[in-house]
């Protein structure tokens, strides 16, 4: 249980504590949007406008249309997914699997519009940290953020390129090529030659990473970073709560409770969406890889690293997700009890501190899936107890 503690306190820890000796100047004077701003040009790139246009650009159209180039890219990106998709499901003679892919391509299709709705909350959440960390004095670890964004996209490049390279020995490819070749719909009503419509799977796949798997996991890395801000502040919260001084600054220190409290529930509100699509993306893709694995043939050794990769990029978003908002909530629900003991605490100002406690601060703050699941550790144990539980179920199904 401690090694457990310590690890999540390495991993999603990124303050540095004023009590721990002198802070090194850089380390208070750089804001949180800066430190945050590689992330930002990468979202904006990916069709997600979360870095405002500036005003010398919208003042010229050319400019303008330029700087909105990314957007209308994915546009037609996502356009020609959904399109391509449908269009296979309608060709092919079997349909379950492409049309479960085409449902979970308008889920996803959904989630990537939520996050454009909600592109200006980006730099707010950022912005709102920054000030909470400078009541604390307590400023933002970016080294440590620095590092582990680095971390984050040498993963995602690995990831693509090995997913590039793997599709081209997969069985998932082999298995399209003879589906478009017996479709007598390819040949009667579209009189197209099946060769254009593997060309197509092609390029979906080529897409795909492009339209959905990097812009969702853009927004995972910048929930992680985000839950892990929070978790920090709700421990300095608790410290200097504890601390013997913490009666001489108890309105700042409810002051940054509220506001974390509230950045909390800002996060929950718009981005429980996107999270909640990414979760049930995660799951039916794990879900397709284990049933790959064990019941398609392979072609050769190689066959096997298609659906290992996929696998690995999906379990990544579902484990660190779950991981990173359970690990703020719990430290949130440990600074709600720092507060609500309080009144005990500082026997001088009891009855003030009795009656705010008991007002405004009775209920816990949840991360949660679309207000649907609250997050918490045990979600993990509940999403691969049900991929477990359909894999048997279709696994004797098969063996009937």
């Amino acid at each position: 249980m401690k090694k457990n503690f310590d690890i999540e306190s390495t991993i999603f820890h990124f303050t540095k504590s004023s009590r721990k000796g002198s802070l090194s100047k850089d380390s208070s004077s750089v804001p949180l949007c800066k430190v945050f701003l590689p992330l930002l040009k990468l979202l904006y790139l990916a069709g997600v406008e979360a870095l405002p246009c500036p005003a010398r650009i919208r003042k010229r159209k050319l400019s303008h249309w330029i700087w909105k180039c990314p957007r209308y890219i994915m546009n037609f990106l996502l356009s020609f997914s959904i399109f391509s998709q449908l269009l296979t499901t309608l060709i092919v003679p079997e349909k379950k699997i492409e049309i479960a892919a085409f449902i979970v391509f308008l889920f996803e299709w959904t989630a990537h519009i939520s996050m454009r709705r909600i592109r200006n909350q980006f730099k707010i959440l950022l912005k709102e940290l920054s000030k909470i960390s400078s009541i604390l004095f307590n400023p933002i670890d970016h080294r440590k953020i620095k590092r582990l964004f680095i971390i984050c996209i040498a993963f995602i490049c690995f990831v693509n390129i090995t997913y590039y390279w793997s599709f081209y020995y997969s069985y998932t490819r082999a298995k399209m090529q003879l589906k478009f070749l017996n479709s007598s719909t390819v040949v009667r009503l579209l009189k197209v030659p099946p060769q254009y419509f593997q060309i197509n799977l092609d390029i979906t796949t080529l897409c795909f990473p492009i339209t959905f798997g990097i812009p969702f996991y853009l927004l995972i890395v910048y929930y992680n970073f985000i839950c892990g801000c929070l978790k920090s502040l709700f421990h300095e919260i608790v410290l200097q709560l504890r601390d013997k001084s913490a009666e001489y600054r108890l309105q700042q220190l409810l002051e940054a409770y509220d506001r974390t409290t509230s950045l909390m529930k800002a996060l929950d509100y718009h981005f429980s969406y996107s999270i909640l699509v990414v979760v049930f993306s995660s799951m039916a893709a794990l879900f397709w890889v284990g049933c790959n694995i064990v019941f398609a043939p392979k072609l050769s050794y190689l066959s096997y690293a298609f659906p290992l990769i996929y696998g690995i990029y999906y379990l990544s978003l579902l484990v660190t997700v779950i991981l990173a908002a359970s690990v703020a909530v719990d430290a949130g629900k440990l600074a709600r009890d720092a507060v609500l003991s309080l009144p005990g605490l500082i026997p001088k100002h009891y009855k003030e501190l009795k009656i705010r406690v008991s007002n405004n601060y009775k209920r816990d703050t949840f991360l949660t899936l679309w207000k649907i699941y609250d997050i918490d550790k045990s979600l993990l144990i509940s999403a691969f107890g049900t991929l477990l539980t359909y894999g048997i179920l279709i696994a004797n199904l098969k063996s009937v």
